[in-house]
C-alpha cells in the first residue's frame, strides 16, 4: 500500500467504504422486510386463532346449560333449547373455521381436534335424544350427563392447549408472548370457575345435596382457579396496561367479591343438606356477571393484542421505508462521492504530479494558480472547520442554558410561570384522556412585605429560597413546584385527588410554620387547593384555586382551604358580591 499513489489509495478507500455501505443498506432492507413479514404472520395468527378462542366462550355456555338440563331430570324447556341451539351454531361456525386454519398450519393438531370434535358431535345427538325425551330419566340420564361433561371439558381443554401450542411454536416477541400467556391463563381460569359453577348449579337447582365426588371436584377446580388468578395478577403487573387492569379489577369484584363468598357458603350447606331454591337463584344471578366479566377481560386482551399488532406493523412499514431510502441514498452518495473526488481531488493531483514531471525534465510548467492556492485553502478549511465545531458547541451550550433560564426562576431555581404555561396543556390533555385526577395547590407567604420592609430584600430572598427547599422536600418527584411570582407558589400534582392534595398542602404548611429562618424567625403560608373537574379549563381551575387561597387569607391565614367545584366558586363569588 505504501508504494501506491495517493489517488490509488483514495480510490481503494472509496470502494471499500461504498461496498460496506451497500452491504449495510441491503442488510437493513432485508431485516425490515423480514419484520414486515413477521408482523403479517402474527396478525394472521391472531385472526385465525380467534376462531378457536371464540369457540371456547360458546362451548363453555353450551356445556353448562346442557349439564343443568341433564341434571334436572326433566325435558328441555323452550328457552333452554333456544339458548343451547344458539350457542351450538356459534360453536360449529367458529370451530370449523379454526379446523380449516389448523389443517393448513399443523396437520397433527388438526387431526387431534377434528377427531375429538367428531366424537363430541355424536355425543351431542345422544344428549339431544335424552333431553328431548320425557321417558329418559334416572341412571341412564345421569350417565350421559357425566359423559357429556367429561367430553365437553376435554374438548375445551384441547382447544386451550392448541392455542398455547401454536403461540409457543410461533416464537412470538416478548410482548405478544406475555399477552398470549395472559389470554391462556384467563381462558383456563374461566373454564375452572365454569366447571365448579356448573356442577354447583346443577346440584342446587335439582334440590339435592352435593355428593362427595362433586364436592371434591368443585374444591379442586376452585383451588386451580385461585392458582390461575395469581398468575393473572402477575401478568397484569408485567404488562402494566390500565385497561386490562380495570377489567381485572371488575373480575375480582364480581367473582371474588360477590359470587365466590356465596358459592363457598352454598357449597358448605349443600354438602350437608339440600339448599333452598332461593339460594340457587341467588347463586345463578351472581354467577352471570362474574363469568361474563372474565370473557370481557378476555376480549380486552384480544383488543390489546390487536393494538400491539398494529404498532408492530406500523413500525415494520416505517423501518422498510427508511431502509429503502437508506439504500437509495447510499447509491447516490457513492456516485456523488466518486464524481466529487474525481473533479475536486484526483484531477488537481494529476495536474500537480504532471507539473512535477515537467519540472524534473526542465519543461515549461503551465500556470497552476488554482492548484498552488489549494494547500493554503485546505489548511485554512481544516482550521476553519475546527473553529466552526467549537463555535457550534458553544452555541449549543448557550442555547441550552438560555432554554433552562427561560423556564427557571433565577432566585429559587424552581420552574417559573413560563414553564407552567408551556406544560399545562399536556397535563390537562392526559388528565382528560385517561380520566386521571390532578390537583392544583397555590400558597402565598403571609405578611411577606413586612419581611422585606423590616429586614430588607436580601433577607426576603433568603426566606423564599428556604421555603422553596422545604416545599421541594415534601412533594413527590412527579409533582411540579413553580414560583408563580413574588411570594406566590404553585404545586401541580398529577394522579392526586383533592384529599391527597390537601394532605400534601398541610404537610408543607406545617413544615413552613415550624422552620426558623435566620434573622427573620418563623414565616407562615396560606394555601388554596382545587382538584380539576373533567374537561375544566385551566383558567377556571386556577380561578377556583385562587379563590380558595383568597378564602384562606380572609379566614385568618396559615391555613389550607379547598374549592370543590366550579359551581362552588360561582356561589361564593355571588355571596361576596352581596
Amino acid at each position: 500500500m505504501k508504494h501506491l499513489s495517493l489517488q490509488s489509495k483514495l480510490t481503494i478507500c472509496i470502494l471499500i467504504t461504498s461496498t460496506a455501505l451497500i452491504v449495510l443498506s441491503l442488510y437493513q432492507l432485508n431485516r425490515s422486510w423480514k419484520e414486515s413479514i413477521r408482523a403479517d404472520e402474527i396478525s394472521r395468527l391472531s385472526i385465525r386463532a380467534n376462531f378457536l378462542i371464540l369457540t371456547l366462550k360458546d362451548l363453555t355456555f353450551e356445556r353448562g346449560r346442557t349439564n343443568v338440563v341433564l341434571s334436572s331430570g326433566k325435558p328441555v324447556t323452550a328457552s333452554d333449547r333456544t339458548f343451547i341451539d344458539t350457542r351450538r351454531k356459534e360453536v360449529d361456525y367458529n370451530i370449523n373455521n379454526g379446523l380449516e386454519w389448523l389443517a393448513a398450519t399443523d396437520p397433527r393438531l388438526f387431526e387431534d381436534l377434528n377427531s375429538m370434535y367428531f366424537n363430541f358431535m355424536k355425543l351431542r345427538r345422544k344428549t339431544d335424544e335424552v333431553i328431548n325425551s320425557r321417558k329418559n330419566s334416572g341412571l341412564a340420564r345421569y350417565q350421559i350427563r357425566d359423559e357429556w361433561f367429561k367430553q365437553s371439558t376435554e374438548l375445551i381443554n384441547k382447544i386451550i392447549d392448541i392455542v398455547e401450542t401454536i403461540a409457543i411454536k410461533q416464537n412470538l416477541p416478548g410482548i405478544f408472548e406475555n399477552y398470549y400467556r395472559y389470554l391462556i391463563d384467563t381462558l383456563e381460569f374461566r373454564d375452572s370457575i365454569g366447571i365448579s359453577g356448573s356442577i354447583m348449579t346443577a346440584a342446587v337447582s335439582n334440590g339435592r345435596k352435593l355428593t362427595s365426588e362433586e364436592y371434591r371436584n368443585i374444591s379442586g377446580k376452585l383451588e386451580l382457579a385461585d392458582y390461575l388468578w395469581s398468575k393473572i395478577e402477575v401478568m397484569t403487573d408485567i404488562i402494566n396496561d390500565e385497561d386490562l387492569n380495570r377489567r381485572k379489577v371488575i373480575v375480582q369484584h364480581t367473582y371474588y367479591g360477590l359470587y365466590r363468598p356465596v358459592l363457598e357458603d352454598t357449597i358448605r350447606r349443600a354438602y350437608r343438606a339440600p339448599v333452598s331454591l332461593s339460594r340457587a337463584k341467588q347463586l345463578k344471578d351472581l354467577s352471570v356477571p362474574a363469568f361474563d366479566s372474565v370473557f370481557t377481560l378476555k376480549d380486552q386482551i384480544k383488543i390489546e393484542i390487536g393494538y400491539e399488532i398494529k404498532k408492530l406493523k406500523d413500525k415494520a412499514i416505517i423501518s422498510l421505508v427508511l431502509a429503502s431510502i437508506q439504500f437509495l441514498a447510499a447509491l447516490l452518495i457513492i456516485l456523488a462521492t466518486i464524481i466529487y473526488f474525481r473533479n475536486r481531488l484526483f484531477k488537481p493531483l494529476i495536474n500537480l504530479t504532471g507539473a512535477l514531471g515537467k519540472i524534473r525534465t526542465g519543461e515549461d510548467v503551465p500556470p497552476l494558480s488554482d492548484e498552488i492556492s489549494r494547500p493554503d485553502e485546505i489548511g485554512k478549511l481544516a482550521e476553519g472547520v475546527k473553529m466552526l465545531e467549537l463555535s457550534m458547541s458553544e452555541e449549543r451550550n448557550l442555547r441550552k442554558i438560555t432554554e433552562i433560564m427561560a423556564i427557571t426562576d433565577e432566585l429559587t431555581g424552581l420552574y417559573n410561570r413560563h414553564f407552567l404555561e408551556k406544560s399545562i396543556d399536556n397535563v390537562l390533555t392526559r388528565s382528560d384522556r385517561y380520566n386521571e385526577p390532578v390537583t392544583l395547590a397555590m400558597f402565598d407567604l403571609d405578611h411577606f412585605k413586612q419581611i422585606n420592609d423590616t429586614w430588607g430584600h436580601p433577607a426576603g430572598d433568603a426566606v423564599l429560597k428556604n421555603i422553596s427547599q422545604i416545599a421541594g422536600q415534601i412533594i413527590r418527584s412527579s409533582d411540579l413546584l413553580i414560583r408563580f411570582g413574588g411570594e406566590e407558589f404553585i404545586v401541580l400534582m398529577p394522579h392526586t385527588t383533592l384529599n391527597g392534595g390537601t394532605a400534601v398542602a398541610e404537610k408543607m404548611r406545617e413544615a413552613i410554620e415550624k422552620n426558623e429562618h435566620p434573622g427573620v424567625g418563623t414565616v407562615t403560608a396560606s394555601f388554596g387547593i382545587a382538584e380539576r373537574q373533567c374537561g375544566e379549563t385551566f383558567e377556571n381551575w386556577y380561578a377556583r384555586t385562587d379563590y380558595a387561597l383568597y378564602h384562606a387569607k380572609q379566614s385568618g391565614r396559615n391555613r389550607v382551604e379547598s374549592a370543590n367545584s366550579s359551581q362552588e366558586l360561582l356561589d361564593k363569588t355571588e355571596t361576596d358580591k352581596m
